[in-house]
């Protein structure tokens, strides 16, 4: 490529008289100093810089004599204080026979990795082929004791691979420190990098920084608590020191490091945390923090909190076998009128949480349960019976209604059924009208005798509570609102009963697996059948720092957050989607999840977290399958489309040193994200109350 012309430099000798050592910051040139190489710990050797190619294709244009540079970097990784040292001497270019000749001498050259590079000033080489003009050329070579190494040069820009990989070698030693990362032989290793790459890809010299931090970066510190996810490395996974400091190299214009400070307590918790470019003594500024865009209860909310919480002051149930004279009771037949009490107003207050009702409802539609020899009962409230298309939606709730029982049972477990605290419950009931409060309920005081204390009232049957919408979108959004909703309170039914023996239980989990009853069942935001759900789960990434997973709150926020883990559990923990040992786990939430996973719970709780940021579509430990925290989605028939955009993060651009606090809730966690890298190292320090863990990331 290029002609080999007689611009020699030979450099033989002794270590410690003449060297430099050089460290670079962004923006500033070589400075001379003093280098610590002692000549009893240095092989010594001697070193030929030689322009490559042919002798017809490249030339040397002078305006004048041109002034060389000749300048070869050493990679110490054994020396801290000096980690790079420089050698480098100027001298001008002689016109010997029609060329020009240039000639420097050091002494001193350690047997080390090394870069080599000669700039021309006042002149330039040219590559004939192409008219390419260099002023520049470069190599690299791992030099070898007690043989004259020589390397080859070639034009700064040219692309080639002995081009590409100095320029990745010289990225990843801008921050001197890293050189004592960098795997052995140094040379060696980045050529295997640069030979997988295509060399034409305008983008080569980035691919080449992505391709070695992916196999070379540090995954992970020694005291890691579980493997961070792949294409990241981390310093801290966690740490929670009061006073924690972390360096991280290698943060360049391709890099975004992330801090995610977790809450791992029971109390309310607010760490500090700093960061600047290593050698910055800038004054901090102060980030902006996120807006948490909290939302109260609506009124349905505190509503289903209630009844969760109902269940906690029912009696202890009672299971037992059938008698035979409760078995000849005669099952609802078609076109039956039955007296049924509801809860119909969100008059609310500390005395009567909530007004019940009574009203007469028909029977209009039975369905058989297919091997089981019970029955679905469908009653519509008598003052609905003239509701149009009424006819075609039950016909579509109840064919979906089918599927949701076989698939609630096969992964969560049984409902009561037999005799159940006195009452013969093997028979199903669906109670639509549109006076009810809420989208649909599941009341536990109706799986007990009516007169039994503790119980608002009772209907004494096995029964679910839908509201017919008023403003009814299309048939198939109100037979999916139905469906999904009947998976979310069948889901209810079950927990209910497999914890009869729990005196106290958090609502927490309860609605996280009803959350997944609807994804299980097909009801999911990403194959558009479940807009209500992605409108919570966008309100929660919104504010992921100040809503709890473990203290419910009823709020949307907390809705999405349990759909978001329910599913994420279910898909990492589940055998084939089943979660019934942890429904019948019959231990406190945090207790049963460990059971259930193996792991102690505060380490799910950091995986969940932590999957929210990464967002690995293929699913696992770090995503959701088939599913993104990142990208819109289409619900049809004129229902907005919802976006979703990660976690709310504090953006911080490495420009400034920049600080910042993060309030976080119990069980929460606030997310950073550091982008504006340019080849220096990143410090991050952080005062972390007890029970603040900070896992750390850095992605290329």
């Amino acid at each position: 490529m290029f002609r080999q012309i007689k611009v020699i430099v030979i450099l033989a000798l002794v270590v410690v008289f003449g060297a430099g050592c050089s460290r670079y910051p962004a923006g500033v040139g070589p400075q001379s100093i003093t280098p610590q190489v002692p000549r009893e710990e240095k092989s010594l050797t001697t070193v030929r810089l030689v322009f490559n190619g042919s002798s017809d294709n490249s030339s040397l244009r002078p305006a004048g004599a041109p002034e060389v540079t000749f300048q070869l970097k050493l990679l110490d990784a054994a020396n801290a204080s000096c980690p790079v040292i420089l050698l480098q001497k100027k001298t001008s270019a002689e016109l010997v026979s029609d060329t020009y000749q240039a000639e420097a001498e050091f002494v001193g050259v350690p047997a080390l990795p090394a870069l080599a590079r000669v700039e021309i000033a006042g002149g330039y080489i040219v590559d004939t082929t192409d008219s390419k003009q260099y002023r520049a050329l470069v190599g690299m070579k791992d030099l070898v004791e007690g043989v004259a190494n020589e390397i080859s040069l070639y034009g700064e820009g040219s692309k080639i691979s002995a081009d590409v990989g100095v320029n990745l070698l010289e990225r990843l030693v801008a921050a001197p420190a890293n050189v004592a990362t960098l795997p052995v032989p140094i040379v060696a290793t980045i050529n295997s990098v640069v030979a997988g790459l295509d060399l034409s890809a305008t983008s080569v010299y980035d691919d080449a920084l992505l391709a070695f931090n992916s196999e070379y970066a540090q995954a992970a510190p020694a005291d890691a608590e579980f493997a961070p996810p792949v294409d990241y490395a981390s310093l801290a996974f966690p740490k929670s020191d009061s006073n924690l400091s972390l360096t991280v190299n290698n943060f360049n214009s391709l890099s975004d490091v992330y801090l995610v400070l977790m809450n791992r307590s029971a109390s309310n918790l607010t760490p500090t945390w700093s960061v600047a470019r290593a050698t910055s003594s800038l004054r901090a500024n102060q980030a902006v923090p996120v807006a948490a865009r909290a939302s109260q209860p609506t009124a349905e909310q505190q509503f289903h909190c209630w009844l969760r919480e109902q269940k906690n002051l029912l009696p202890k149930a009672t299971v037992a076998l059938r008698p035979s004279l409760r078995a000849s009771l005669r099952a609802a037949t078609l076109n039956d009128q039955l007296p049924f009490t509801a809860y119909l107003n969100h008059d609310f207050n500390d005395a009567t949480p909530y007004v019940k009702t009574t009203f007469n409802a028909t029977c209009v539609k039975i369905v058989e349960i297919a091997g089981t020899g019970k029955s679905t009962c469908f009653f519509l409230d008598n003052n609905d019976l003239a509701l149009s298309d009424m006819a075609e939606v039950l016909d579509g709730v109840s064919a979906a209604w089918l599927n949701i029982y076989a698939k609630n049972r096969e992964i969560f477990g049984a409902e009561p059924e037999g005799d159940f605290n006195g009452l013969v419950v093997d028979d199903f009931y669906v109670l639509l009208s549109r006076k009810i409060f809420t989208a649909g309920y599941f009341y536990g005081g109706d799986l007990y005798p009516s007169a039994t204390a503790g119980v608002d009232y009772s209907n004494e049957k096995k029964i679910v509570y839908l509201q017919y919408p008023l403003d009814s979108i299309s048939l198939t959004h109100t037979t999916d609102r139905f469906a999904s909703t009947l998976a979310h309170e069948f889901q209810h039914m079950i927990h209910f009963y497999q914890n009869v023996d729990l005196t106290s239980s958090a609502v927490w989990l309860d609605e996280a697996m009803s959350g997944y009853a609807e994804w299980v069942n097909g009801y999911q935001i990403e194959n558009g059948r479940n807009q209500s759900k992605a409108l919570q789960v966008q309100d929660y990434l919104n504010s992921p720092s100040s809503s709890s997973l473990v203290s419910w709150q009823g709020s949307n926020e907390g809705y999405g957050l349990v759909y978001l883990f329910g599913v994420w559990l279910a898909q990492n923990y589940g055998t084939a989607g089943s979660v019934q040992p942890l429904i019948a786990a019959q231990k406190e939430e945090k207790l049963a999840i460990a059971g259930f996973t193996g792991e102690p719970f505060d380490k799910i709780f950091a995986k969940f977290m932590l999957a929210l940021l990464v967002n690995d579509t293929a699913g696992g430990t770090y995503g959701f399958k088939n599913f993104s925290l990142n990208a819109e989605y289409d619900f049809g028939e004129n229902l907005a489309a919802v976006s979703l955009n990660g976690p709310r993060m504090t953006l911080v651009d490495f420009s400034s040193a920049t600080s910042g606090t993060s309030a976080v809730s119990p069980y929460a966690a606030s997310f950073v994200k550091i982008t504006g890298g340019t080849d220096t190292a990143l410090t991050v320090n952080a005062g972390l109350p007890a029970g603040i863990y900070m896992f750390q990331l850095k992605k290329n």
